[in-house]
């Protein structure tokens, strides 16, 4: 009986979920590159959480109180102008969570809370029943825990061009898949009212494409942002950032680390990722022809358009056309 309670306590404290208590967000405004520089050393230590790149004019981090004092020593030394943004990130936390199931069991979807994985993958389900000739729902793979990863794809059979949407990439943007599932309910549900860029386009929109990491946020660790990999790590740190771990110029841009306790670590190889690795099994013999005319990401928080490059200055051959399409 004693052993049987001892199993109970360890599942109990394994799924509890992890609290934002006193953990405060400060906004630096970093005015010089010494400042950048100073702000990207701070980076290294994983106590810290860049919400945002390291930039001008504005940088966010979340801090928690156990760090509050050193941090403050610190900037003693090299002041940056900075104020607190978000005084309690756990009472946004617990906003966010109201009238969500607390045991994670089915709802219809809709845009006025956050739904769990299942609940993203029975809509997509249900609109290839409802919609068997425009929508056709598909698994590219499996995560690293073993979860589908399910794409659709919205065609009314008269496109010769496609469009490639993923969204969830970083598992706490809840904000991007649900973005995902509303761009797919205005092309399916309301197709008469966007019958012109249905019919132009065949649409491909994976919106889960973390969902291991995406489950793990709702159940344990709220701002969890990286896969669920394990390779080993002997200090026990888990998961890649799976937007640093494609195959093209992988490690050259700054914004990436080698460190696998890092929020920004790039795997231990290009394609580490089952997730990743499958987007690239399914892209590349698909777009052998070119068909695919735009590649869409979404993320949250920033409130930023982006456009290639990361690894470089030097501005993309068509920049004047997405600038023009922002």
């Amino acid at each position: 009986m004693k052993k049987y309670c001892l199993l109970l306590l360890v599942a109990f404290v394994a799924a509890e979920q992890q609290r934002y208590d006193g953990y405060e967000v400060l906004r630096f405004y970093p005015e010089t590159h010494e400042d950048l520089a100073f702000l990207a050393e701070l980076r290294k230590d994983n106590r810290l959480d860049f919400w945002t790149e390291i930039r001008r004019p504005t940088t966010d981090v979340m801090v928690p109180p156990s760090m509050m004092n050193e941090l403050q020593r610190l900037l003693s030394s090299h002041p940056i102008a900075h104020d607190t943004m978000i005084p309690d990130v756990q009472k946004l936390v617990d906003l966010q969570r109201a009238g969500m199931p607390e045991d994670g069991s089915p709802r219809a979807m809709s845009w006025d809370s956050y739904h769990r994985l299942s609940d993203i993958h029975d809509y997509l389900d249900e609109l290839a029943v409802t919609y068997p000739d425009l929508v056709t729902v598909f698994s590219i793979g499996e995560s690293f825990e073993g979860r589908d990863l399910k794409m659709i794809k919205i065609s009314s059979g008269v496109a010769t061009q496609k469009i490639w949407i993923d969204a969830g990439i970083h598992a706490r943007e809840w904000i991007s898949p649900a973005t995902a599932t509303y761009i797919i309910r205005e092309l399916v549900e309301n197709y008469d009212a966007n019958k012109d860029i249905v019919d132009t386009f065949d649409w491909y929109i994976f919106p889960s494409h973390n969902p291991d990491g995406y489950e793990y946020t709702h159940t344990n660790v709220r701002m969890w942002r990286k896969t669920r990999s394990d390779y080993g790590d002997p200090s026990g740190c888990i998961g890649t950032d799976p937007n640093r771990n494609f195959d093209y110029h992988w490690m050259d841009a700054p914004g990436a680390s080698d460190n696998p306790c890092s929020d920004i670590f790039a795997g231990p190889e290009p394609f580490s990722e089952s997730e990743t690795a499958a987007v690239e099994t399914f892209l590349i013999p698909e777009n052998a022809d070119g068909s695919f005319k735009a590649f869409l990401t979404i993320h949250s928080y920033a409130q930023m358009w982006l456009s290639p490059w990361s690894w470089t200055l030097e501005l993309p051959v068509d920049y004047d056309d997405l600038v023009c399409f922002t």
